[in-house]
């Protein structure tokens, strides 16, 4: 059907590349088809300033980005990659060069690879808890992803809305054609996961089950398109992990499978255009998969906040992990790391209540794509440091929630703040957990 946003019709034969005019190698960083590099060490979508005046030269890039590359719990000095070069052209990859799925392992060229990263939510421009936000307020710099390279990380879930794409596509692309070049610069797989279904800013986090995506075959094929056009561009790009279909959906049915046949469609389609990257499909709010989907390339994701006593909870004085809380059946529970570890309680038990040992019986790929906590009460680090270990000893890909977050008592998931242009460290046990939870990681080289 005529897509009534991007004035684009996806071609006839997947091997057809005459595509609109948006599909175009050079992008910011490249003007009037000189082959000239542009170095901006810390560039905001909101910048009112041409970007040829970004900066002046290289030796002005590499001082300023020493000057904000301030974080005092990483070693050593600013990294001499050669970071500091925009490079938003669209690589394309050779064979081999892609992250695979083989059996319950994810393989890049001949190597085992496990996910092990963050979540770049962009809370403010997906409109979470507002309705509100555009790329405007997006709060990733380049100074992010050499951070979260520097430290061992491996891999980003950036936060996309699909309001971005409704209002202005192009300036919505320019903002994935940049993220997507600095993850390739620091060598970081990066993933792009919509946290909203069409028409965008009204987030499902397991919830919203009213929303009038679910009602709407129009709505379902606006959003499929989108990921079409998505993956037309990108198919050829080895930073690029995949495509997250859909952050904690929720039909609003109530029943997971009217999902679990719309992300297959999803699939199918993507993959008419782009055989190179993995679709991740999470499940509903059980966090439980009862079915294989069809087609390679695919993982399976759950998100893990267990229990919600611990990971989501406003100040509470008498709070202690490890302790006891009541989970979703009633039931009062001691919760530390040997039960998360070694329970045969399946509400205890990580690996059985987050589908993990589902994955690995059914021989396919799993992947937390969030797991983290507020840090309101004692013994808070204890549970993210807990979780970590557990990651690690499991081989568990995974994107900590969250890398940058607001600092107030109703929020308090991130590891950095979320308005400042540095990186201000709110709560250090995070981010000693974040390093426990990233050691080892297989490094790509693109």
């Amino acid at each position: 059907m005529p897509n009534n946003f991007y004035d684009y019709q996806p071609a006839e034969s997947p091997s057809d590349t005459s595509r609109k005019s948006w599909l175009r190698l050079p992008s910011r960083g490249f003007l009037a088809g000189v082959a000239c590099t542009l170095v901006f060490a810390d560039v905001h979508y909101n910048d009112s300033q041409n970007i040829s005046n970004v900066q002046d030269n290289i030796a002005d890039g590499i001082s300023y980005a020493k000057d904000i590359y301030e974080d005092p719990a990483l070693p050593g000095s600013f990294p001499d990659t050669g970071s500091t070069q925009t490079k938003t052209d669209l690589a394309i990859a050779g064979p081999g060069s892609f992250l695979e799925a083989e059996g319950s392992k994810l393989i890049y060229g001949d190597s085992e690879t496990i996910l092990k990263g963050a979540n770049f939510d962009n809370v403010s421009a997906i409109g979470t808890y507002d309705g509100a936000g555009t790329t405007d307020n997006i709060a990733t710099h380049e100074l992010d992803y050499q951070t979260l390279s520097k430290l061992g990380g491996n891999h980003v879930r950036f936060g996309m809305s699909t309001k971005w794409f409704v209002d202005d596509p192009e300036n919505a692309f320019d903002v994935l054609d940049q993220n997507i070049a600095w993850a390739r610069d620091n060598d970081v797989f990066i993933s792009l996961v919509f946290f909203h279904p069409y028409p965008g800013n009204v987030t499902e986090n397991y919830g919203n089950s009213n929303h009038e995506f679910w009602s709407s075959e129009e709505h379902q094929q606006e959003m499929q398109q989108m990921w079409l056009d998505i993956a037309v561009r990108y198919k050829d790009e080895p930073a690029l992990a995949g495509y997250d279909l859909l952050n904690e959906p929720t039909p609003s049915s109530g029943d997971c499978n009217d999902w679990f046949d719309l992300a297959q469609e999803y699939r199918d389609a993507i993959y008419e255009v782009d055989q190179n990257h993995l679709v991740f499909i999470e499940a509903c709010k059980e966090g439980l998969f009862w079915k294989i989907f069809d087609g390679d390339n695919i993982v399976y994701e759950t998100h893990f906040y267990a229990p919600q006593h611990f990971s989501h909870s406003n100040e509470d004085p008498d709070k202690r992990y490890p302790g006891e809380a009541t989970d979703w059946d009633g039931k009062t529970r001691f919760y530390d790391k040997d039960a998360f570890l070694h329970s045969d309680d399946p509400v205890l038990n990580l690996s059985l209540r987050s589908s993990h040992k589902w994955a690995q019986d059914n021989n396919v790929p799993f992947y937390s794509g969030e797991w983290g906590a507020q840090s309101n009460y004692e013994g808070a680090d204890q549970y993210v440091t807990d979780i970590a270990e557990i990651y690690q000893e499991l081989g568990i890909n995974h994107a900590f929630y969250t890398w940058r977050h607001w600092d107030t008592p109703n929020t308090r998931f991130g590891i950095y703040e979320y308005e400042e242009e540095d990186l201000r460290v709110l709560f250090p046990e995070k981010l000693a957990a974040f390093k426990i939870s990233v050691s080892g990681a297989v490094k790509p080289q693109f």
